[in-house]
């Protein structure tokens, strides 16, 4: 394959070229932008992105009651009768509700407790380090 083949290949096309040097002259306009510009340009596109997202859902809904409408039925008949909302909405699950924190299983020199969960306390590092066992500081009941 010569070189010119090769470059042929690797070039896009039409379109594709078009599209390409457009984002290419964006992204060196975007470079000599300073931050507060960016940030301004950043604000501007998501309030575009918002509006233009709201018009494409108001298009939908209005596509989908025309061919409802052209179809003799109607969009309770498509999608049922309308949900109430509960209170939460969609977001995270509701916490559940907060418990006691567990007794603790070993009590350190110092009266210091620890259930045995989580990370092991500085103290019982301590005394693991100079010998001694968990099971020296293990409350028994």
């Amino acid at each position: 394959m010569s070189d010119n083949q090769a470059d042929a290949k690797s070039r896009p096309r039409g379109r594709e070229a078009d599209d390409k040097q457009a984002f290419d002259r964006m992204m060196a306009e975007l470079e000599r932008m300073n931050v507060g510009e960016l940030r301004e340009l950043a604000s501007a596109a998501e309030s575009l992105i918002q509006r233009k997202a709201e018009d494409e859902k108001r298009s939908l809904k209005e596509e989908i009651e025309r061919r409802a409408a052209d179809l003799g039925i109607s969009i309770r008949d498509l999608f049922g009768e309308p949900v109430q909302a509960s209170g939460r909405g969609r977001g995270r699950p509701a916490r559940k509700a907060e418990t006691e924190a567990p007794a603790p299983k070993y009590r350190g020199p110092n009266g210091e407790g620890w259930s045995g969960r989580g990370r092991m306390p500085k103290w019982l590092q301590v005394a693991q380090a100079e010998g001694k066992s968990k099971d020296d500081y293990l409350i028994r009941s």
